[in-house]
């Protein structure tokens, strides 16, 4: 998977996250609170209506009212004004039982007034009791629920029912109001196309988000692997540009310091063919660089002692091994015998076929490529864990054996990594070594294989000098390959500060 679909998959669902919430938020709150005012505004206009309302006055609306009587001028005119300045659809006064209609005005409810009294009528007593006491309008109203109109392009609306007080504490009569909330869907559809509208824009600003962060972390990424790709072709005559990042400065660094140590063992090479001509191939070239790059090495630390020794022709196998107060690690890895997706073509009896490009196993540039994959492995293990080490390098070069040991000098535990080009598959497991027993890294395959096996079993208490001394003066002359012996002291105890 790449790095950057990496990134997509990481960012964009916490951008995707954050205008969900906010969208939702910004949406239940807005409606709720246009539903609110709503419900607030006729309330009080039914309270309102409810308290200048006469009640002596009502039974007058049964005839015909002239419209210069008091019942007009008291009554009749300010309910026409107040349904014409304030969107109701809908005005109607019924008697106390909600039998009688003493007046209506307006357009048919969407919902018939008895749906919202029925069963209401004691609520509607209390309140006309307790009217004189009233400190909160929404108690002294009872407001319907938002009533969808039947039709597309219906308009919706909202009812509400007030008592009307006979001045005694009884109930008089009820005041039934609809009013149009129409705006309340369409201020509520015009805040989704605002959502939709901020969630694009906000995903054009993950996408360049997640694009900016990427280039950051790969550019570095891409210097690197070319200038590995060129120092594998021979062409390692140039330093990497130092990062920002301080992971990527480190192994710039790393890379610069392999690239120097090549620089200086290939020239020191060179001016010892041109002194001595003791040179006649680049096969002996090969060699000598190997020699001069791989010397035998020991090492030890606390708990365990370490001898590690190249040994036939071969220039892709190769060993490391270092220490520190907490233990000591070892590798043995070889390359693979063949260039990664190199081929040539070649006419046989079925036409051109392609033919994979093989490696010279005495070839200079093949001990360059390990020598450059030794250093940045070396780098890779010294910081971090051998799998992820192996990761990286297995990405810029063909490895076919890799075997990591890391032992640890608190309890003797060793932990044991190992690829095989056949398996395909990195291997972890752990062995904790006995006191003053071996264990063998080697990169040897057939019968050096068979005759490292008889010498574990037989002299396993040998020293790692003398164990890989006997093991590589035991094989034949076409024998090759990177071996290390580890081993655990007797006499040492492990304290912790």
């Amino acid at each position: 998977m790449k790095l950057i679909t990496r990134n997509r998959i990481a960012i964009l669902p916490i951008f995707l996250g954050a205008i969900l919430i906010i969208g939702i938020s910004k949406y239940f709150s807005e409606r709720d609170e246009m539903i609110w005012s709503a419900r607030h505004e006729i309330a009080s206009f039914a309270i309102s209506i409810a308290e200048f309302i006469d009640p002596v006055l009502l039974p007058n609306l049964e005839s015909e009212v002239p419209a210069d009587s008091e019942t007009s001028i008291r009554l009749l005119l300010p309910l026409q004004r107040i349904f014409a300045s304030n969107s109701l659809r809908h005005i109607a006064i019924y008697s106390r039982d909600g039998q009688r209609m003493f007046y209506s005005l307006g357009e048919p409810p969407l919902r018939p007034a008895e749906e919202l009294w029925r069963g209401h009528l004691p609520e509607l007593a209390k309140m006309a009791a307790d009217a004189e006491q009233k400190t909160q309008v929404d108690e002294y109203a009872i407001i319907g629920e938002i009533a969808q109109g039947k039709e597309n392009g219906s308009l919706d609306a909202i009812d509400a029912l007030a008592p009307v007080s006979d001045g005694r504490g009884r109930l008089a009569a009820i005041v039934f109001l609809e009013k149009d909330v129409s705006e309340i869907s369409s201020k509520t559809k015009a805040i989704i196309v605002q959502m939709a509208i901020a969630a694009v824009f906000i995903l054009i600003v993950g996408l360049v988000v997640v694009q900016t962060i990427t280039t950051v972390i790969t550019k570095p990424i891409r210097r690197l692997t070319n200038a590995i790709l060129a120092g594998i072709k021979g062409r390692h005559a140039h330093s990497l540009e130092q990062e920002r990042i301080r992971e990527f400065y480190d192994l710039g660094n790393t890379y610069n310091t392999m690239v120097c140590v090549l620089d200086e063992t290939e020239g020191r090479i060179g001016r010892n063919l041109v002194q001595s001509e003791q040179f006649f191939s680049r096969t002996e070239l090969s060699r000598a660089f190997r020699d001069v790059f791989w010397p035998d090495r020991e090492c030890a630390s606390g708990m365990f002692t370490a001898k590690g020794s190249v040994f036939g022709r071969s220039s892709r196998e190769f060993f490391d091994i270092d220490a520190n107060e907490n233990g000591l690690w070892a590798v043995v890895c070889r390359l693979s015998g063949v260039y990664s997706e190199t081929y040539d073509l070649v006419i046989g009896k079925d036409g051109l076929s392609a033919v994979p490009i093989r490696l010279n196993e005495g070839d200079l540039d093949v001990a360059l490529s390990s020598a450059s994959l030794s250093v940045l492995l070396k780098g890779q293990l010294a910081g971090g864990d051998p799998q992820s080490a192996y990761e990286m390098v297995s990405a810029l070069y063909a490895i076919e054996y890799f075997h990591c040991v890391q032992a640890t000098n608190e309890n003797g535990l060793c932990r044991i990594w190992r690829w095989k080009e056949e398996d395909k598959t990195l291997h972890y497991s752990e062995q904790t070594l006995k006191s003053g027993e071996n264990m063998i890294l080697h990169s040897f395959s057939g019968d050096a294989e068979e005759t490292i096996e008889i010498f574990m079993r037989f002299f396993n208490s040998f020293t790692p000098q003398k164990l890989v001394g006997e093991i590589l003066r035991s094989l034949d002359e076409d024998s090759s390959g990177a071996i290390v012996a580890i081993k655990r002291n007797d006499d040492f105890s492990y304290s912790r500060e």
